[in-house]
């Protein structure tokens, strides 16, 4: 299995350690990392070989070196990646509990999450509830964002299987179509949303 970095890649990760946010963009690194070795050990299992691995600026793509078999292969190998972040994230929250002798059902270990990751953010020294508050954090964003049914992403693949299963292809790459674009659409409208927030916010 090859590794194939591209320049935009090796450029943001320079830029990324040059700036003062480099612990940060470490643990962010952890969480993608995490990430693509569980598609990879997803393919193992199920007996799928790699041809290469092709990271860029938009993250990293796996490709087989032939076919997938069938679409609950395709479907349990696009999962793979978001379930090693869920699993990550569980973990973390368990040894941060532990860390911080608060009750694993506790709301307030949710709250503790948060003031860790803000004030590690803030002071960027390490310290192991920071560190894994972030790592939870990031593992928790990367798993919700690659499950959305957007076509470039897991959650897309896995929902083209699932239609492709059901109703056929063609239906699938229309459905796969109109959800990329209602999820672009809500995105782009919170995102909209949370500036307008920002800006009225430092108005006043």
């Amino acid at each position: 299995m090859k590794v194939h970095m591209s320049y935009g890649a090796i450029l943001i990760i320079i830029c990324a350690f040059l700036s003062e946010n480099k612990l940060i963009f470490l643990i962010y690194l952890t969480s993608a990392f995490f990430h693509e070795v569980g598609h990879i050990i997803c393919a193992k299992a199920l007996g799928i070989k790699l041809k290469k691995i092709c990271l860029d600026f938009a993250g990293a793509r796996i490709y087989p070196e032939n076919n997938l078999s069938s679409y609950k292969s395709e479907w349990l190998l696009c999962f793979g990646g978001p379930l090693a972040n869920l699993t990550v994230a569980f973990v973390c929250y368990i040894c941060f509990c532990f860390y911080t002798s608060n009750g694993f059902f506790d709301i307030s270990a949710v709250q503790d999450i948060f003031m860790c990751a803000w004030n590690f953010a803030e002071s960027q020294s390490i310290s192991f509830p920071g560190s894994v508050s972030m790592l939870i954090l990031f593992s928790l964003f990367q798993a919700f964002i690659n499950l959305m049914p957007v076509s470039t992403l897991d959650g897309g693949r896995m929902f083209g299987c699932v239609c492709s299963y059901l109703f056929g292809e063609s239906f699938s790459q229309k459905a796969l179509t109109f959800m990329s674009l209602i999820v672009s659409v809500i995105l782009w409208m919170i995102s909209v949303y949370l500036l307008l927030r920002v800006n009225a916010g430092l108005a006043l």
